[in-house]
């Protein structure tokens, strides 16, 4: 009987793996897009093929972008597959493939619990996050495992706890701290789990103080990896120091009437939160159209869409029917670390669909539950297995279309053009494709068009560069001076930086003292943005033959702080050199 109960749960579990390999099985001939990571990657290595992990791991910098475990998944990647891209795809592709299955085995669970009966239902639903179209995005865009490998980690404690295996106290945290160094949207693993906990325990044992005292185990218990990853992040304690300050200081000294604005930032503050949750609730049911570059969305008929899901919640409330409030809660919860980019300028894709990845395994649990629900009432049977098998053929349809788009930098780049023709930020995109494409007159208007559209000033110079870099080529060296100037103005970033002092060296001002000093001076800059070696190599190049102590001390600061790099190598080489000749040979 034993026996047949697994061979019984082998024929869905491979059901489930099968068409999650099979709708995404043509993401593994899709090539690099200009928003892989893949040359960031490289470029960490240095010249013995090394790299210090430990630098990933423990942050120096309070705002810098904390990913780790992504990096190290790349940087695996890349000593396996070097520059083939498929190898890195079948990363995402394997993943995302384990996480329906672990999906599945805590729905399988969730129906011994609940003694629930369908089988079917349960894979069905596994296929529902399977083949959502929201989650073509996280799967075939190499960059976009972040969502997948959190996900993973969050499914894998998630499971371990509703198993209820050993030592659950420390393998679920670990669990969550593994979420966290891939995504901060793994931390959604805590009130699931929470709520999951106290639910659970009051369904068996009806006893309210049985539970609330599990959560508040669990709470204690995750404090710990939340407290590592925070001091991780933070550079230790001095830097989360700094940090807690700069998020404290007051900001309002340069506002003329500052309690006016600030309640009226607050009210508009809520009526965005709220206008994007109508929209991410919308999407998760109703996904379509899909978009790459979901920049704006209409304000007012989300918001009205929120209000209404919420109030029609609360009456369901009232009439003692708890889970329609319960699953809306739920799911804001799921995409609630969403929200935080929706109304802020982390991102330039403030509502893409790859945030919805997560949250799309709460979706489908709810869709899990309401099924089993209607199946209880046996006239509904029918109607339900129709309904699942529609939704599963449209999912399928349509995510196995949305993957053509990600086959190059082409398709991807003309489908969003065409989805999100007013955005200025995809027209510098599409216009990097036309350029590519020999297209170079067409996509000189199309970065004109951007920049005189575009408000971020970050973008603007962005943008102004790749103009200043077009001008260049068509030998436009003044009309390339004033685009790098203007590029400047707009804002001052590693790129402007990097340009200005190109521009400097090379302009053949008049007063050139002045511009080497200038040049030496953006570089030092760069170096403090970037610890990369190659911008000291540049100030060495500048004064190496004018002032020889200063190309000194910097070949030595070189060999103390990339003691394994190549310009570290070289520096070694120069200084040896200069010792036995007692003077300082140029370094070309």
């Amino acid at each position: 009987m034993k026996e047949k109960y697994k061979n019984s749960l082998i024929i869905p579990a491979a059901i489930v793996a099968l068409f999650s390999l099979g709708i995404y099985y043509p993401v593994l001939n899709t090539h690099f897009v200009n928003l892989d990571d893949i040359e960031v990657v490289s470029g960490m290595f240095d010249s013995h093929g090394s790299i210090d992990l430990s630098s990933l791991y423990f942050c120096d910098n309070v705002g810098r972008y904390y990913r780790p475990l992504i990096i190290s998944s790349l940087i695996i990647d890349f000593n396996i597959w070097q520059w083939e891209p498929s190898g890195y795809h079948l990363t995402n592709y394997l993943f995302h493939a384990a996480n329906a299955l672990l999906f599945w085995l805590i729905l399988s669970r969730l129906q011994g619990i609940f003694n629930y009966r369908k089988q079917a239902v349960t894979a069905g639903c596994a296929l529902l996050f399977a083949l959502h179209p929201l989650t073509c995005e996280s799967v075939a865009w190499i960059s976009g495992r972040s969502d997948i490998i959190a996900t993973f980690f969050c499914l894998a404690g998630f499971c371990y706890y509703i198993y209820d295996y050993r030592c659950q106290s420390f393998v679920v945290p670990l669990c969550l701290l593994l979420g966290l160094w891939a995504k901060e949207n793994a931390l959604v693993l805590i009130p699931v789990l929470l709520i999951t906990d106290f639910v659970l325990i009051k369904y068996k044992t009806t006893d309210s103080r049985q539970a609330a005292y599990s959560v508040f185990k669990w709470i204690v218990i995750f404090t710990i990896p939340l407290l590592i990853y925070f001091y991780m992040r933070m550079g230790g304690l001095s830097q989360l120091d700094h940090g807690i300050k700069m998020s404290l200081a007051d900001k309002s000294e340069n506002v003329v009437n500052p309690e006016v604005n600030n309640h009226l930032h607050a009210v508009n503050y809520l009526i965005n939160m709220a206008a994007a949750s109508g929209f991410y609730l919308k999407k998760l049911f109703i996904p379509f159209p899909l978009n790459f570059a979901i920049v704006k969305i209409a304000l007012i008929p989300y918001f009205i869409l929120f209000i209404f899901l919420s109030l029609l919640s609360l009456v369901f409330f009232f009439l003692k029917k708890t889970w329609g409030l319960f699953w809306l809660g739920l799911l804001i919860i799921s995409f609630s670390p969403a929200l935080l980019v929706a109304t802020s300028k982390m991102a330039w894709m403030p509502f893409a669909e790859r945030y919805l990845y997560l949250s799309c395994l709460v979706w489908a649990t709810a869709i899990f539950f309401a099924a089993n629900y209607w199946l209880s009432r046996k006239q509904h049977e029918r109607t339900v297995f129709i309904l699942l098998a529609i939704i599963i053929c449209v999912w399928s349809v349509s995510t196995f279309n949305r993957i053509a788009i990600w086959q190059d930098d082409k398709s991807l780049w003309t489908a969003t053009r065409h989805d999100s023709p007013d955005s200025a930020k995809v027209m510098f995109k599409y216009a990097s494709v036309l350029s590519s494409q020999g297209q170079g007159k067409e996509a000189q208007k199309l970065l004109e068009k951007a920049a005189e559209k575009i408000n971020d000033r970050a973008w603007k110079s962005y943008i102004l560069l790749a103009l200043a870099d077009k001008a260049a080529q068509d030998k436009e060296t003044d009309k390339a001076a004033g685009l790098i100037k203007q590029a400047f103005a707009a804002q001052h970033n590693i790129y402007t930086y990097e340009a200005m002092a190109n521009y400097l060296l090379n302009s053949g001002a008049e007063n050139e003292e002045e511009s080497k000093e200038k040049a030496i001076e953006y570089f030092r800059i760069l170096y403090g943005i970037k610890s990369d070696p190659f911008y000291l190599y540049q100030i060495v190049k500048i004064c190496n033959n004018e002032d020889v102590l200063l190309a000194k001390s910097i070949y030595q600061e070189i060999i103390s702080d990339h003691p394994k790099s190549k310009y570290a190598v070289f520096s070694r080489k120069i200084l040896d050199k200069n010792n036995h000749q007692g003077t300082s040979a140029p370094p070309y």
